[in-house]
């Protein structure tokens, strides 16, 4: 009896290893449900990252080529356009991004600005203390939201869509005046003088680095002004000749390592590859740079330089620039993207081959300006727009300018901006 009682127990316990198995599949399919579509939520706010960070930087980038950044004394009532600017373009290279496979519209893209970690407001800022305000490191905040992401097993619980959303905040920095120390990449082998010579005396206080004409033509600055830069040389450039106030003069510098790779117009010696193609050596604040007594002034090499690296040529199809504050550039039909079909020729753009950084030397007073000796240490920098060029000799609109002063020329940090092209860096500042 005892043993008849022990086998039907048995029998009632049959198949329950089956039940456990059947549990366990469906607890591992939801846990792979949930793994999926967890990781398809994890790329697309990657995707959703890189799209803000790229419109926040295009943003300031306009900001900065717009000359916003060398306008301390905050002429707000010109802002406005450049805000406008700025946020068109934040939305364009927002909508060629994709998050999730879809580009987000521009309703999905919100664009706010402010200054010093101020709170971001869609409204262009209208006030600010001079020399730390908008006028000189503007912020762009971008945030991203996608369509609604499909999901695939959390439908199972009825949930059949997600969103993710991203947020990012660009900084167009000016350290003019300040001790921050810093670089730029693709300088042009040009050596200027520090002087204004439209308005006359000097760009940059030798001493502390602050700009001495800041803000635009109007208002008395040197942003915006058209100057045709003169090579101060003899027969070539073994012999200098002291330096003018009108037209803005330079000497050319000889800067080692050349890119290896440029544009296909690009051919020469290397000053002129450092003309038409990108030079990856960052040149410092108090950095010195050595002249090249090799140039022949007025060349024909050096014009086809030029007109290499803003796209002149073949055919008339650099990129353009409106000469009002704050300035909007707009592609030209040799324009890289043009000629890819990524945009169109007359698109407003961020940032063009005809943008150029060129380093300033302490060259005296104005009354008694002094040819610079070899080596020749930088003080600042100009940036500017070249518009035309005549016997290799362009005609530049000033865009900004940036000075550094004894204290960060000789600091030790580790200069800010070392992997841009501009002296007026735009940079990520927080997420």
């Amino acid at each position: 009896m005892v043993r008849l009682t022990r086998f039907y127990t048995h029998r009632q316990e049959r198949g329950i290893s089956l039940m456990f198995v059947v549990v366990a599949i469906f607890a591992l399919l939801g846990v792979t449900a949930l793994a999926i579509d967890l990781v398809t939520l994890y790329v697309s706010k990657s995707e959703a990252q890189r799209v803000a960070d790229a419109a926040a930087l295009a943003g300031a980038e306009v900001l900065v080529n717009g000359g916003v950044t060398a306008d301390p004394t905050n002429s707000a009532g010109q802002w406005d356009t450049a805000c406008d600017l700025a946020t068109v373009q934040a939305q364009k290279i927002a909508g060629r991004g994709l998050i999730g496979g879809v580009a987000p519209t521009a309703g999905q893209v919100n664009v706010c600005f402010g200054y010093n970690g101020a709170a971001c407001s869609t409204s262009c800022p209208s006030t600010g203390s001079a020399g730390s305000g908008f006028g000189v490191n503007p912020e762009v905040g971008v945030t991203v939201d996608s369509t609604a992401l499909p999901l695939f097993f959390a439908k199972i619980w009825g949930q059949k869509t997600a969103t993710v959303s991203a947020t990012s905040f660009a900084e167009g920095f000016n350290p003019s005046g300040t001790n921050f120390p810093v670089a730029a990449k693709c300088v042009m082998p040009w050596l200027l003088a520090n002087l204004d010579p439209t308005g006359g005396g000097l760009i940059i206080n030798t001493s502390s680095g602050q700009m001495l004409k800041p803000g635009p033509v109007p208002s008395g600055g040197i942003v915006g002004e058209p100057i045709t830069m003169n090579m101060r040389c003899g027969a070539n450039c073994g012999t200098l000749i002291a330096p003018i106030s009108s037209p803005l003069s330079y000497y050319p510098l000889d800067l080692p390592n050349p890119a290896a790779s440029g544009p296909s117009c690009s051919a020469g010696t290397n000053y002129q590859e450092n003309i038409a193609s990108c030079n990856p050596t960052p040149i410092a604040c108090g950095q010195t740079v050595t002249l090249d007594a090799t140039v022949v002034k007025g060349a024909a090499s050096n014009q086809t330089a030029v007109d290499c690296l803003t796209g002149i040529s073949p055919g008339n199809g650099q990129d353009t620039i409106d000469p009002a504050f704050p300035f909007a550039m707009e592609a030209g039909p040799n324009h890289p993207l043009v000629v890819s079909g990524v945009i169109s020729a007359t698109n407003v753009i961020s940032s063009s081959r005809s943008v150029v950084t060129i380093p300033v030397y302490d060259s005296g007073p104005p009354g008694a300006p002094v040819v610079p000796g070899s080596p020749v240490t930088v003080i600042g920098f100009v940036q500017g727009f070249i518009t035309s060029a005549t016997n290799g000799d362009p005609t530049i609109q000033v865009l900004n300018v940036s000075g550094c002063g004894t204290a960060a020329r000789g600091s030790s940090a580790a200069p800010v901006g070392s992997n841009e092209a501009s002296a007026v860096p735009v940079r990520l500042i927080r997420q």
